[in-house]
């Protein structure tokens, strides 16, 4: 096949000043997430090209561009195959786009081509099935309803949450390396170049003969591994999907969350003006020697400190706080630690990436993605609202602060900050009321109390702790009461403090260290109160005894030996089922063999899948001698690597996962029963927030909602708490009224 390019190094530079395309809500059923009866199946994959950055912008901003457009695509059907090259204006045939070796590979199929500018070829297929893409929820259908409005399906269907779920990466060239040994062969580098721009020139590389060949052969793999990747491997995860909770995720992601766009805008310029100035004066007061690029040096801001006499064994964030600690710090090395921390943490990046994924009605959508972790709970894309700044200010200092970053008065800013709040802080406490509600309406915020200390002591029928729980005492005092074997009523707020880090973390077999470093975090210094953490992690697992096991009389290292208890009986259970197959019940859950995987199914019926566990002896992350251990295939970002688990890490996904089933379902609940008069935006963790009318019953009635329990969790005493307000924020404001439901 000649490699000669018909056209000239790179096209004619475009001017694209038309308008972007317009997205309307769809007419049809929309996204299925399970196959449909009667329906046809057309397996497919579209290739395009844009000025816009698809990373940066995500799917639906990408697809309304106006220099967006299909290069190629592929659609099979049982055993047909339709090869679409709108782009080309040259006849094609079969075998100038797809090399001969490969066309053995596919007698079995009836293959035509065409280059019709428009889809009306796929009429029939369209009007009579539903069309499965690997991102086609997020991707695909975006960008041919855009484009093509008047030929949508009957129906999408998306792979990409069905892969999560069977424990497989997203990445459709990757699930073919982790299941069959064989991803995508060439084609990546040259639809990658072939997609976007040249920096230099803004425009597109020529499309030759040979490259329209590489691109359709890399695009009909596509369609074959996804293909086989539905006929041999997704039935049963397909079978069992929660479709319920796919469809509410859908329609929360399509609503989307509204942005503050002057605010936003207002924190980066605020930031960026703030930075330059710091780092003026800095420049200015050290003679040059400490300049922006030496505050982002680790090396050379070290050496910085140590002429001043500071001495500290790195330069990252927590240790640099410490040392701001100190009364008597040297105001000019105040600055300087102050400038560090400015220059290599860009509080506003956030915003940047939600700016420029906005669509015209200045709405984040799509910052929710289903199944990001392995127990199904979800994460976050662009605005990442699920690791959003807490903040530092007080209802009433947040208020004040917004409208003072509103004017863009930066002296004005540091001017009125609370004392012992640097500009940093200041401004990530403004980044999370960016997301507000429209005109007329507030937001609703909810939150579930402490879902996983109950889901933990659910899933052991703890009842002692359960009872705490139904009796609504706060679970921190309750604990500390069972310590110190004081009247609740007597427990004081330094007691409350010194305890809550082992309730929160202790229930998964943490270490005293590990404790140790987790009240930190939580601002609690154990030692200062009297306490290590080794003394308190031995105090909540001898209260415990069902969960962490009880005392044997023998020690090892000073640590008590223990038997029996919810850790082991899952850590022995995994063993017994990774080694020997079969099934058991431990924990409110079945745990089975299927097809070398390892399947826990929760009480909900949703199944989690450790794929291809085994037993190898690994020596655990607390040291000692290698033990047998149940080893098994996890993703990591868009890789599959070899992972392990103790009990208590076992016991922590299911208790997660139950927790994200609850909440899950609770979704669905208010998606289907509020529609009209609360439209979820986004949620975050254990929290949901959505937008209504200022109705204070409205508002409860959702929280009552939140706190059904479904027949499969009863006796689950679940608790939500929350509050209106017109911005996304933490704290309800002063004087607010905050509702509390108990199921």
């Amino acid at each position: 096949m000649s490699q000669i390019g018909l056209f000239s190094a790179e096209e004619p530079e475009q001017t694209i000043d038309a308008p972007r395309r317009v997205l309307k809500p769809s007419k049809q059923p929309g996204l299925r997430y399970g196959p449909t009866a009667g329906v046809g199946r057309v397996f497919f994959d579209l290739e395009t090209r844009s000025h816009e950055d698809l990373k940066l912008v995500g799917g639906r901003v990408y697809a309304t561009h106006p220099s967006t457009e299909i290069l190629c695509a592929v659609f099979l059907r049982d055993q047909e195959i339709r090869i679409w090259v709108p782009i080309w204006e040259h006849t094609l045939d079969v075998r100038d786009l797809v090399p001969a070796d490969a066309l053995l590979d596919l007698d079995e199929y009836l293959i035509s081509v065409h280059q019709d500018p428009d889809p009306g070829f796929l009429r029939d297929w369209l009007s009579s099935s539903s069309f499965v893409g690997h991102n086609a929820s997020e991707f695909d259908r975006y960008v041919w309803e855009a484009i093509f409005p008047e030929h949508a399906p009957m129906c999408w269907e998306d792979t990409i949450p069905l892969c999560r779920r069977a424990g497989l990466p997203a990445s459709l060239d990757e699930v073919g390396r982790v299941l069959w040994g064989q991803g995508k062969a060439s084609g990546k580098s040259l639809m990658k170049r072939l997609s976007k721009p040249s920096k230099k020139t803004g425009t597109f590389p020529a499309i030759s003969r040979s490259s329209v060949s590489a691109l359709t052969a890399y695009c009909v793999q596509d369609v074959l591994l996804l293909t086989r990747l539905v006929r041999e491997e997704l039935g049963e995860v397909w079978r069992t999907a929660d479709d319920l909770v796919l469809r509410a995720d859908a329609e929360i992601n399509e609503r989307g969350a509204l942005l503050d766009v002057e605010l936003a805008q207002a924190i980066v310029d605020m930031e960026t003006s703030l930075r330059d100035r710091r780092g003026r004066s800095l420049r200015a007061a050290t003679e040059g020697s400490l300049t922006r690029k030496a505050l982002r040096s680790q090396l050379q801001f070290r050496s910085w400190l140590l002429e001043y006499g500071v001495d500290v064994p790195n330069v990252q964030r927590e240790t640099l706080e410490t040392v701001l600690e100190e009364e008597s710090l040297d105001p000019l090395v105040r600055e300087a630690i102050y400038g560090r921390l400015g220059e290599t943490r860009i509080t506003s990046s956030k915003l940047q990436r939600a700016l420029v994924a906005l669509d015209p009605d200045h709405r984040m959508r799509h910052i929710l993605r289903y199944h990001a972790a392995h127990t199904a709970r979800w994460g976050g894309r662009r605005f990442q609202p699920q690791n959003l700044p807490r903040g530092v200010l007080a209802p009433d200092d947040l208020t004040r602060m917004i409208e003072i970053c509103l004017t863009g008065d930066a002296d004005a800013f540091e001017a009125a900050l609370p004392p012992g709040v640097n500009v940093s802080s200041a401004l990530g406490s403004l980044i999370r009321p960016c997301v507000r509600a429209p005109e007329g309406k507030t937001l609703g915020c909810a939150d579930y109390a402490a879902i996983e200390a109950r889901g933990l002591y659910w899933v052991a029928r703890y009842e002692v702790g359960l009872d705490d729980f139904r009796a609504d005492l706060d679970p921190y005092k309750a604990f500390a009461s069972k310590a110190l074997k004081k009247p609740y009523e007597d427990i004081s707020k330094s007691e409350r403090k010194l305890f809550k880090p082992a309730v929160l973390g202790a229930g998964y077999q943490i270490g005293g260290a590990k404790l140790e470093a987790y009240a930190s975090g939580m601002g609690v210094d154990l030692r200062s109160l009297g306490w290590s953490g080794q003394q308190l992690v031995d105090v909540w697992r001898d209260l415990h005894p069902t969960i962490a096991g009880s005392r044997t009389g023998d020690k090892i290292s000073g640590i008590p030996i223990r038997t029996g208890g919810l850790w082991k009986d899952f850590q022995n259970a995994a063993l017994d089922i990774a080694d020997s197959g079969g099934e058991t019940e431990v924990g409110r859950c079945h745990l089975s063999s299927r097809r070398g995987h390892l399947v826990c199914r929760l009480p909900s019926s949703r199944e989690i899948i450790y794929r291809e566990a085994r037993v190898d002896a690994i020596v655990p992350v607390w040291g000692g001698m290698a033990r047998d251990t149940v080893t098994f295939g996890k993703v990591l970002g868009a890789k599959v690597i070899r992972a392990s688990q103790h009990g208590g890490k076992w016991v922590e996904n299911v208790v997660q996962a139950i927790c994200r089933d609850l909440f899950a379902e609770a979704l669905v609940r208010i998606t289907d029963r509020f529609q009209g008069r609360a439209g979820i935006v986004l949620h975050v963790h254990d929290e949901i927030v959505w937008e209504q009318e200022p109705n204070e019953k409205l508002f409860e009635e959702v929280v009552a909602t939140m706190v059904e329990v479904p027949a499969w969790a009863t006796g689950f005493p679940i608790k939500a708490e929350g509050f209106l307000h017109p911005r996304f924020v933490k704290e309800p404001p002063a004087g607010g009224p905050e509702i509390m439901k108990n199921a």
